[in-house]
């Protein structure tokens, strides 16, 4: 994936239709304990990054997919938090434990970017803005997927949403089987 064609692969293959909007709070606070660049004000070419945590445990995981530099990069990374208590209030959290490994996809790339435009990710809605949602689950799993372009940025939220019957938790359940 590194001669000019795939570069142009990437570059016309997501067409970005929403502009850079702001990051959510926890996502950036996890960003800044693992050292990672932000890209809620976009990147050179292409990352996605999936944020997946169980509610009760200790244990989260960061799978980044990003194009750079002319290469392609995956990653999984395994990590526990910690938060530091200043007189009761979490003021910033710091990553107890890290371990990233380099992932092969069992997809190719453009398969993968072809996915996330026939799924529409730039406009999918967060989970609590679908029309008549409620959410029926006490807890599980809560995805945050983040994918930025040169000049765009989407975030959307999801919790346990291969529980629901709606078109937009069902998009998200394929996308998380894409991973």
């Amino acid at each position: 994936c590194s001669d000019r064609a795939s570069q142009k692969t990437v570059k016309n293959s997501i067409k970005a239709e929403k502009s850079i909007t702001n990051d959510s709070s926890w996502t950036k606070r996890l960003s800044v304990a693992l050292n990672l660049p932000r890209i809620d004000q976009g990147v050179d070419s292409f990352e996605l990054r999936l944020w997946s945590s169980l509610s009760l445990a200790d244990l989260q995981i960061l799978t980044t997919f990003r194009f750079s530099g002319g290469d392609w990069h995956c990653t999984e990374t395994r990590y526990w938090i910690g938060k530091i208590d200043e007189w009761g209030k979490n003021r910033s959290l710091w990553a107890d434990s890290v371990r990233t490994k380099k992932v092969l996809p069992t997809i190719p790339y453009e398969a993968l970017l072809d996915s996330l435009q026939i799924y529409n990710v730039w406009n999918m809605p967060l989970q609590r803005d679908i029309p008549n949602f409620v959410d029926k689950t006490a807890d599980g799993m809560t995805y945050t997927l983040e994918i930025a372009g040169t000049k765009s940025y989407h975030s959307i939220t999801y919790r346990n949403p291969q529980t629901y019957t709606d078109t937009a938790n069902m998009n998200f359940n394929s996308i998380l089987k894409l991973f």
